[in-house]
């Protein structure tokens, strides 16, 4: 390290990722290390290891690279992570936001438990960045964990119920815990004037994870509703009610399970007069794009944090306590629970709330200025370790 420059290590983040939310981590992580780097008086340069998709790069600047990984490179001490983790001085892992549990499966879990091992083994202070911790579904994997995350310098929690694992199961000390809140309410964005129209404009993110019944087809996520039909009637609901209904894709893949624009391409087949939103290049047009929309509902939660980052009253679709964790932790009680709910009550709840669409734009305007607050413990809490290690 010279004098006044700092090499910040980005696990787990992506430079190109064809889930937009994964991608908005990164662009809002790297712009508020930014400002904790100015305010330290300290330059950066970063190195982001994640996985590449085949898309075109989309976070790129001179002080940025990137370390492509795969299983081997993760895995085995011989394939050369090891001399670029040494080049680090500090790493902020973000787990991908959400993949540091056992939703997405033990394989995932793994790999992220490596890593970070991997990274206190080379000397690097390991911070993970704001994210959901947990929840593990055996009682080794809890065990496990939390002895690896104890192993870190600092670790932030992007919601309550985070935080109260990290303490409660994993025994994290208080004094390496934080909460603050998702990095993605600081993706900057270019509102979007989507030109004259009389009606209003309702954007549905339709999730090809969860149209396909999640990676299995078997309902792996435990949905208590038909997230189809739910889709479908949402459509026939808005289109009814007058509104210019557009379907809002933010993951863009051609993985076929998880696409969501094979799958709004599916139900446009359905209701011609619905809009298919072009697929977005990268999560600034994404978010920028949303801001033009009157009302939001979707599956992918940082589709709906473009949307209440942007002002735009936004029903979350939760399939995971993540949601909740998040948007609960503003007193923002609108989420659509799909692991509560059958598909006659999802209906209902979604009208509702268009019809209380006043008391929604309120509420989101404090949810992101609770946020925006949330945000100002990381950027000081980053500094003050910026400033030290300098």
């Amino acid at each position: 390290m010279s004098s006044g420059l700092l090499t910040i290590g980005l696990f787990w983040h992506s430079p190109n990722s064809d889930n937009l939310g994964v991608g908005a981590l990164t662009i809002a992580n790297i712009e508020l290390l930014n400002k904790a780097a100015q305010r330290a008086g300290v330059n950066l340069k970063f190195i982001i290891f994640g996985y590449l998709d085949n898309r075109d790069v989309y976070v790129k600047a001179d002080n940025i690279e990137t370390v492509a990984l795969n299983g081997k490179l993760v895995a085995l001490p011989w394939h050369g992570l090891g001399k670029h983790l040494k080049q680090c001085d500090v790493m902020f892992d973000i787990g991908g936001g959400d993949s540091f549990a056992s939703i997405y499966g033990w394989k995932r879990i793994t790999y992220f438990l490596i890593s970070k091992w991997r990274t206190v083994l080379s000397g690097c202070p390991l911070i993970l960045s704001p994210q959901t911790i947990g929840p593990f579904d055996r009682g080794f994997m809890t065990w496990f964990a939390g002895l690896t995350v104890r192993r870190a310098y600092l670790t932030f929690a992007r919601d309550q119920l985070s935080l109260s694992h990290l303490l409660n199961d994993l025994k994290v000390p208080e004094k390496l815990s934080r909460i603050t809140t998702d990095v993605a309410f600081a993706l900057p964005y270019k509102k979007v004037e989507l030109g004259k129209s009389s009606k209003p404009r309702v954007g549905i993110n339709i999730s090809g994870l969860l149209l396909n019944g999640g990676y299995t087809g078997q309902n792996e996520f435990g949905l208590t509703l038909d997230y189809g039909d739910l889709m479908r009637q949402a459509i026939e609901y808005f289109l009814d009610s007058g509104a210019e209904v557009h379907l809002v894709s933010h993951v863009i893949t051609e993985n076929v399970v998880e696409d969501d624009y094979r799958a709004a391409a599916k139900l446009i087949k359905e209701y011609p007069d619905v809009i298919l939103v072009p697929a977005f290049k990268d999560p600034i047009e994404a978010k920028s794009y949303i801001s033009g929309l009157d009302f939001f509902t979707g599956a992918r939660m940082h589709a709906c944090i473009a949307a209440a980052s942007s002002g735009v009253p936004v029903v979350p679709m939760a399939y995971s306590r993540k949601f909740q964790g998040l948007f609960g932790a503003f007193g923002y009680n609108h989420t659509l629970e799909c692991k509560e709910l059958d598909t006659e009550a999802a209906i209902k709840f979604l009208k509702l709330k268009y019809e209380n669409i006043d008391q929604l734009k309120e509420d989101v305007t404090d949810l992101y200025s609770q946020a925006s607050e949330k945000l100002g413990v990381y950027i000081d809490e980053v500094s003050e370790l910026m400033a030290k290690i300098s």
